[in-house]
Order: structure tokens, then C-alpha cells, then sequence
């Protein structure tokens, strides 16, 4: 990794923030910031998630990311990345997603984000279908105050990945060791302390070990599940050449569930699918894509309108829109009433909506053999990184991502991975403190 800044802070145990809403995540981060244990510019983001989390606020000034409190509030889970590389603390963002994950494909990319002369909005200079259905295309000539930020996109495989259960028992006995003096060390902060750290330093020689092997080899373990090896290689060169690494994960990465999935029946999600359709040009040409881009602006800040105006007790034969659209907004409601009765949620068909572009929320709920081997998997991969300057951690059972009977084993097993990585961690339950 590149040499940070001399005047940074280190932290004398690694932190790890774990949040319930993911966004929540930002406010640790630019308190690291702030604190000069991260930099001000040059960081990298590793992020595991079923979801990118890469949208950007649609109608928020580009200049409230200069207003961290009113930033903050602004902020949901689906869309506090890429304000913060806006603001130049993030140049390269590396999102590794299961293999259920299918949003943005994998790839290596470099695109420009910055503020659209006209709007005044954030935007991006991306022609990915990710950025295009929620009409946040600009190109790079209508962009001000622009940088060049890198996204790598890699899928990790746990599907034929032996754990270490069944394959290593070197590493399983120094593990069990590890947390036994660990909690020794709670209940007598001396008598074990020597052991405690020489069980420390095994877990540092084998993390220095792989790590020195894919600088020196200029390769990757071969038990590695990634099913681009290349991706990989171009995300080892960018962490290493960034001025400081955060480790980002939702616990939604190992088991996710479509939240919206449980709310409508298929007929339903059929009729929001046409309602929320707008069909994107299949060239890539620019007039074409600022068109339609216009065009789905237009639809969605239309559609938008409606939803609240019911929401409000708007009748529907006074609603403003096409027949087309208006026909099947009936079949929908008189379909909905019948679901929901008295509870229904108009703006709840908007969230549902502006997630049916060309691919869906993923909803993958794993086994728990699926979720021990994503975790070997995620271990081997970050052994191939340096230690990251905080880790921060999003549950996202609340709103139902992360499955409620499954987060606190999966959180359990994400945090025995990082403290046998990183030799010693100072985990901060702050959704605990959290209304």
C-alpha cells in the first residue's frame, strides 16, 4: 500500500463499527477522518454486500456533501458510497458480491462523478445499466468539480470452497486457542498475555505470509473462489497503491432477502414491472443516452407524484398520466385493496418500483453450509490485503435484508474471522445505542 500521510494517527487495536443501517457506516468513516486516522483523499473501500449501495441521492445538491450533518441526513442505505467519492475522500471503490448479486457484472472500470451543470445534482459519467435506470447519467463534458473514480466489481464463490473445518486443522486449532486466551485475558488481563500475543503473532505470520506471496508471485491462493482471477490482480494493485484501505461488510453478503418480495403477490409485481418500465436504447450512443435518460427522469419523478398524491387520498380518476399507465395503476390498486385492505401503502409501490430495472434485488436466502463457506472464502481473500485502517459492519435486519434468525450467527462468524485476521480488534456494538 502506498505510504499514508506522516501525520496520520493509528489506531492501537483495529476498530470495527458495527451499525444496523448501512449508511450509518459514513459517520464512522469521516469521523476516522476527521480524527486523521484516514486521510482526506486517496482511500479505497473494499465492500461486501448483496447490493451495491452505489446510487446517489436523485435530487440532493452536490453541495451538501460539504455539510457532513446535513449529508447524514440525507443519506439511506441504498446510496452513501459514492457521495463521499464525490466529496474526494474515496478513489477506488471494490464491491465483492456473492454470486447471487447480478446488478452490475463484473469488471474493472474507471468513470468520471461530479456535479451536472444544470441541475446542480451529483452525477456519473458510467453507462452502466446500474446508473441508467435511476437517470443518473451525465457525460463527463456536463460534469463540474469531477474526479475519476475506479470501480472494481468481483464475485467471491463459496459454492466449492472446503472450510477450514475440513482442511485445516492447524488453522482451526490456532483459532480455537486464539479466542481461548482472548477470553482468559477478560477474566485475568495478565496471567495470559504472553500466550495471548504469540497466538497473535501465528495469525500475523500467516497473513504476512499470503500476503507476501501474492506480491512476491504476483498471484493469488489457489483456494481462492473468484471467478476472475484478473479482477483480482487489478484489485491488489489499486489497494496497494491507495493511501489507506476500509473494509466495509453487510451481513446481508452471506444470506439476503428481497424485502419487497413478501409484500406483493407475482401479479402484482408483474403489473409494478410494466408500470416502472422504460425501454433503454440498445446503442450506446450519447444522444440516445441523454435522452433517455430525460425520459426516465421524467417517469419516475412522475410516477413518484402519483404515489404520494394517493398517499394523500387523491382519487385515482383525477390522477394526470397516459391511459396505458393509468389503466394498469387501476388493476394494481384494485388489486392492492384487496391484498392490503385498509393499509395501503402507496409509497411503498414507488420503493418497489424503482427497484424493477433490468435486473432485481437478489434474494438468496443461504444455508448455513453456504454461509460457513462464503466466510473461509471472504477470509481468504482479505488475507491477501493489508490490514485495513477500521472495518465497519452493517446488520440490515431491521429492514429485513439480513435475515433476522440468521444475523447474530452470521455476525458471530464475520467477527471470529476479522479478530483471527487482524490479531486484535476493538468491536463497538453501536446498533446497540441506536433507537
Amino acid at each position: 500500500m502506498a505510504e499514508a500521510c506522516e501525520t496520520l494517527k493509528k489506531y492501537k487495536t483495529t476498530p470495527v463499527w458495527i451499525v444496523e443501517d448501512h449508511n450509518d457506516a459514513l459517520y464512522y468513516i469521516y469521523r476516522a477522518i476527521g480524527s486523521h486516522h484516514l486521510p482526506l483523499h486517496g482511500v479505497t473501500m473494499v465492500h461486501l454486500d448483496s447490493h451495491p449501495d452505489m446510487l446517489i441521492p436523485w435530487k440532493m445538491s452536490a453541495d451538501t456533501v460539504f455539510d457532513r450533518e446535513e449529508l447524514l441526513n440525507t443519506l439511506s442505505i441504498e446510496n452513501w458510497i459514492l457521495p463521499a467519492a464525490y466529496a474526494g475522500h474515496l478513489d477506488c471503490v471494490v464491491w465483492v458480491k456473492p454470486p447471487w448479486a447480478e446488478q452490475i457484472q463484473e469488471q474493472s472500470v474507471s468513470f468520471y462523478i461530479g456535479k451536472h451543470r444544470t441541475s446542480g445534482t451529483i452525477r456519473v459519467s458510467s453507462t452502466e445499466s446500474y446508473f441508467l435506470s435511476e437517470a443518473l447519467f451525465s457525460p463527463e463534458s456536463q460534469l463540474e468539480n469531477k474526479r475519476l473514480i475506479t470501480l472494481h466489481v468481483l464475485t467471491l464463490s463459496g459454492s466449492s470452497h472446503t472450510t477450514h473445518d475440513e482442511t485445516e486443522p492447524e488453522v482451526k486449532r490456532m483459532r480455537k486457542d486464539h479466542k481461548t486466551q482472548r477470553e482468559a485475558e477478560k477474566q485475568d488481563g495478565t496471567a495470559q498475555n504472553c500466550l495471548s500475543k504469540e497466538n497473535q503473532n501465528r495469525a500475523k505470520c500467516t497473513h504476512d505470509t499470503v500476503q507476501q506471496r501474492c506480491e512476491d508471485a504476483k498471484s493469488i491462493p489457489e483456494d481462492l473462489e473468484v471467478t476472475n482471477r484478473k479482477i483480482m490482480m487489478e484489485i491488489l494493485s489499486s489497494v496497494r497503491k491507495s493511501s489507506a484501505m476500509i473494509l466495509d461488510i453487510d451481513l446481508d453478503f452471506f444470506s439476503t432477502q428481497n424485502p419487497f418480495q413478501d409484500l406483493f403477490t407475482d401479479e402484482q409485481f408483474k403489473i409494478i414491472r410494466k408500470l416502472y418500465n422504460f425501454e433503454r436504447p440498445s446503442g450506446a450512443d450519447e444522444d440516445a443516452l441523454l435522452t433517455y435518460t430525460e425520459g426516465r427522469h421524467q417517469l419516475l419523478e412522475q410516477l413518484e407524484e402519483i404515489c404520494a398524491d394517493l398517499q394523500n387520498g387523491t382519487e385515482l380518476k383525477d390522477i394526470e398520466c397516459d391511459t396505458s399507465r393509468k389503466e394498469l395503476l387501476a388493476t394494481l390498486v384494485n388489486s392492492m385493496r384487496e391484498t392490503f385492505e385498509d393499509n395501503l401503502d402507496f409509497e411503498l409501490i414507488h420503493l418497489a418500483g424503482c427497484t424493477c430495472d433490468d435486473t432485481e434485488l437478489p434474494h438468496h436466502v443461504s444455508c448455513q453450509e453456504e454461509i460457513t463457506n462464503l466466510t473461509a472464502a471472504m477470509e481468504t481473500m482479505l488475507s491477501c490485503l493489508p490490514t485495513p485502517t477500521l472495518v465497519t459492519v452493517a446488520r440490515s435486519s431491521d429492514d429485513d435484508y439480513c435475515p433476522k434468525s440468521q444475523v447474530e450467527s452470521i455476525q458471530e462468524k464475520v467477527l471470529e474471522c476479522l479478530e483471527y485476521l487482524y490479531a486484535d480488534i476493538h468491536v463497538q456494538l453501536e446498533y446497540l445505542q441506536q433507537d
